[in-house]
């Protein structure tokens, strides 16, 4: 009986096999993995993701409006109604609003919101220039967990 020799066409086959397998494994598990689950947990989620503050205001059953208003050149009236859904007057512990630039940081500063009446707060800041702006206001428990947060661009025009 004769040694089979090692030549370079058996070293071309057996790549040539062994990454054949390689492929075909990976191949039936992308095709049996694309077959089982499609990735979406649910219909139309980029339309659900655009309410989704006002769901979790709903869930923990808070409704909250928030309006800015330019006074003069830079100056911002900022309104905030606070309502519960189910109708009783339980009111957060704090209220806290911040206003601040998407992309720097420099410019952040808290709003003092004052109370007017039993739902509604209004607070005045200077701004330090046009474009626009993000405000954020969160209601907090005795506790300082956050009961609510509400978020809102205000943009004033050049």
């Amino acid at each position: 009986m004769m040694p089979t020799r090692l030549t370079g066409k058996h070293v071309l086959l057996t790549l040539f096999g062994f990454f054949g397998v390689i492929f075909a494994v990976n191949g039936a598990f992308i095709y049996y993995a694309m077959e089982s689950w499609t990735g979406l947990d649910i219909d139309n989620s980029f339309i659900r993701g655009l309410s989704f503050e006002e769901d979790i205001q709903e869930a923990h059953e808070w409704k909250v409006e928030i309006d800015p208003e330019e006074i003069a050149s830079g100056r911002v009236r900022l309104t905030v109604l606070i309502e519960r859904i189910d109708g009783r007057s339980a009111l957060p512990y704090s209220l806290d609003a911040e206003i601040r630039r998407p992309a720097v940081d420099r410019y952040d500063q808290r709003i003092e919101l004052a109370p007017q009446d039993a739902h509604r707060y209004v607070g005045q800041i200077d701004l330090s220039g046009r474009g626009q702006w993000q405000i954020r206001v969160r209601g907090r428990d005795e506790n300082q967990a956050v009961l609510f947060r509400a978020d809102k661009r205000l943009y004033l025009k050049p």
